[in-house]
């Protein structure tokens, strides 16, 4: 009888972001039909456990990460964006401490659909390529983190964002307007109070749903922008979404017709759906999603009025939807011989 193979993974788990969870859950399902026995790092391990039905371990325990790294063969790392340091220099040191942990004790590592960088400074960059160069498999999610690694002379595979290949509900529109927020360095009342300009403008004839993606960091930021928003257009129909589950948050895309959004899975989803997209970019990541699949964006750090962006994107809606380049169902196979799992 073959032993199963313990996975761990290392993620931005139990955050109740709805990005990262949505990847988790594309991730550990695959891992389950291949009979892989998973283990994942989170900041709610209950939780965890009981949506994902996989067992769980606190991530910053140092008990729980050793116990996490012995027990495993593999260490998949990933998805999303964990190996950079502009969010912070002391994520990027976790995730590649607990890569290097994995290697000092003879473990397989996956790099799982990752954004590479922006990663600053000489030292940073210098750990990040060691760890990259000795997992087994290096799956990226961009071409821009391809590019960054094909400099350090290390091989990878584009792959699509996970998120791309989730079951979605039935689309079936009613004419809403979506304004997915987030809170970032330039967010202020000026900058939402322009967005409300644009949105009250040539949307006041629409119900408008605002969306927190993760409610601890998205709904305070959510709130004040509803309630600019109704200062700015007293008879306008809004509201704000802050959904615990994935599920429902999906189920409520599934009735929008346009959607203004920052967060980078908030912009995929409602790409994946069909709906009429601007992204807001307020990182690299979300202006090299617009420009891959070549549909227009506002830059959040120009300061400047968005009602012109806008009343075209009303008028016009964006270019239709086309993927230039890039097959958008993700690609799993990629990862059953590490599993030990037929193709």
């Amino acid at each position: 009888m073959v032993r199963k193979k313990h996975v761990l993974v290392s993620g931005y788990i139990g955050f109740s972001n709805f990005g990262d969870e949505a990847v988790f859950a594309a991730l550990s399902s695959y891992l389950k039909s291949k009979d892989a026995d998973v283990t994942a790092f989170s900041s709610n391990p209950q939780e965890t456990t009981r949506m994902y039905g996989v067992k769980s371990l606190k991530y910053n325990n140092p008990l729980d990460i050793l116990k996490g790294i012995l027990d495993c063969d593999i260490l998949f790392s990933g998805g999303g964006s964990l190996l950079q340091n502009t969010t912070s220099s002391l994520s990027l040191f976790y995730y590649l401490a607990i890569i290097f942990l994995a290697l000092l004790t003879g473990k397989k590592v996956v790099i799982f659909a990752q954004g590479i960088g922006p990663i600053k400074g000489g030292f940073s960059e210098f750990l990040t390529k060691i760890a990259i160069k000795a997992a087994k498999i290096v799956t990226v999610r961009d071409t821009e983190s391809q590019f960054i690694l094909k400099k350090w002379k290390i091989n990878s595979t584009l792959v699509c964002d996970p998120v791309w290949g989730i079951k979605l509900p039935e689309y079936k529109p009613q004419g809403y307007v979506g304004i997915q927020l987030r809170p970032y360095e330039h967010m202020d009342k000026y900058f939402m109070e322009r967005l409300a300009r644009g949105v009250g403008l040539y949307f006041d004839d629409r119900k408008v749903q605002i969306f927190s993606f993760q409610n601890n960091q998205d709904a305070p930021v959510c709130y004040e922008f509803q309630s600019i928003l109704k200062k700015a257009s007293p008879g306008i129909d809004c509201e704000v979404i802050a959904r615990a589950s994935i599920d429902e948050l999906v189920e409520d895309f599934s009735k929008l017709e346009y959607l203004i959004a920052m967060r980078f899975h908030a912009c995929l989803l409602g790409l994946h759906y069909g709906i009429k997209t601007l992204p807001v970019s307020y990182d690299k990541k979300v202006e090299s999603l617009a420009k891959n699949i070549g549909i227009d964006y506002l830059s959040a750090d120009d300061n400047v009025d968005f009602y012109p962006t806008i009343q075209e994107f009303r008028n016009e809606g964006m270019k239709a939807f086309r993927p230039q380049g890039l097959n958008m169902a993700f690609d799993w196979s990629i990862f059953d011989t590490i599993l030990g799992a037929k193709k």
